[in-house]
């Protein structure tokens, strides 16, 4: 019996294995989807910081939609850019009162206004959040205890 030869556009297990039977063939198929369907499914954006900044500051927060109730979905992550340069991202953490987003934003500039944006893990999108606090080097923004709320602009 001749085997297939492999190729980056020929690996899955229905082309590896010769099939006769139909329904087997249909059933590791449904397998080989199962398997790799996180492909399939929705991903965070590539949102990666780089090292190096010369400023720090922190932010502790809450994010909720227009109705006011928190956006805390499994996979979610809170951004922060400064003149179109990431600075800073983080996922949702348990605090003690609950969820809550801590932002560490990094700078090379000693003050300067921020833009944040928020991916909702549960619908793939990536949403503006209103005003924010801007940048000031060594500040702490919010606690860990008492977090502000920073507000999604769009209706979500």
């Amino acid at each position: 019996m001749d085997r297939p030869k492999l190729s980056p556009c020929n690996n899955s297990l229905t082309n590896m294995i010769p099939m006769k039977n139909n329904s087997l063939s249909m059933m590791l198929g449904a397998i080989t989807l199962l398997l790799t369907g996180s492909s399939l499914m929705a991903s965070q954006p590539d949102w990666n910081v780089t090292a190096g900044h010369q400023y720090a500051m922190v932010v502790y927060a809450t994010i909720v939609d227009s109705a006011g109730n928190p956006m805390t979905n499994a996979g979610s992550l809170l951004s922060v850019n400064e003149y179109g340069t990431l600075v800073g991202v983080t996922p949702v953490s348990n605090g003690p009162k609950g969820p809550i987003y801590q932002l560490k934003v990094a700078s090379d500039n000693w003050q300067s206004d921020l833009n944040y944006s928020f991916y909702d893990g549960k619908s793939d999108q990536v949403i503006e959040v209103g005003p924010g606090p801007g940048f000031e080097s060594g500040s702490t923004v919010g606690s860990i205890i008492e977090p502000i709320t920073l507000a999604l602009t769009l209706k979500h």
